[in-house]
């Protein structure tokens, strides 16, 4: 039996897309996850963007009273990509904020998005499997978003480039009112299992 690793949440980073042109419902699933989480009194941390699922994930935790800090590098702030109502952390570059979001939250959240998002929840799974975290990965699989990823998964685990241990290393909810309890429930994970990232 797995335990549940029952997480003290104050922070939680959330991955998500910056295109305004995606599909309404997940833009109502990332406004209703910023409401739920301000709700709870968890403050959440973002990549700071004003478009897309960020801007709506960004309204929801302002509309519920909330907390939300964006971690957003210089450049884009230069090019005006940070949201003017949101309280923001500027990083030298695209590696400090993954760092900053992965290392210092609570537990981490992949909502749909495209390059970015899958580039930030892969870092937070290698950290996760190096042992540089333990936090809980939660991948908010709305209308199937992350079939195909997940299906990879389990072909990596299935043809041994990862062991089955590691699938405790996520969770997968199809809505954004499952995601808490997901986080507060998540497989503990000990970060002395590092060695366990060696196949050979």
């Amino acid at each position: 039996m797995i335990n549940a690793s029952h997480v003290l949440l104050k922070t939680v980073s959330v991955f998500c897309a910056s295109s305004n042109h995606v599909p309404a419902t997940y833009l109502r699933e990332a406004e209703q996850l910023g409401h739920l989480l301000a709700e709870e009194g968890i403050a959440v941390w973002f990549g700071g963007g004003d478009f897309g699922l960020m801007g709506y994930l960004a309204r929801g935790v302002m509309d519920a009273g909330g907390k939300i800090t964006g971690v957003i590098p210089e450049f884009m702030v230069r090019n005006g990509w940070a949201h003017p109502e949101v309280e923001q952390f500027v990083v030298k570059d695209m590696a400090e904020r993954k760092r900053k979001l992965i290392r210092e939250s609570d537990g981490i959240v992949a909502l749909p998005g495209g390059a970015g998002t899958l580039e930030e929840l892969s870092e937070a799974l290698v950290s996760k499997q190096l042992g540089f975290i333990s936090s809980p990965v939660v991948i908010l699989n709305s209308e199937g978003f992350y079939d195909g990823l997940l299906s990879f998964f389990d072909r990596m685990i299935g043809e041994q480039f990862m062991r089955p241990m590691h699938r405790r290393m996520w969770s997968v909810v199809d809505h954004a009112g499952e995601v808490l309890q997901a986080l507060r429930e998540a497989p503990s994970w000990d970060t002395g299992d590092a060695g366990m990232a060696k196949i050979g």
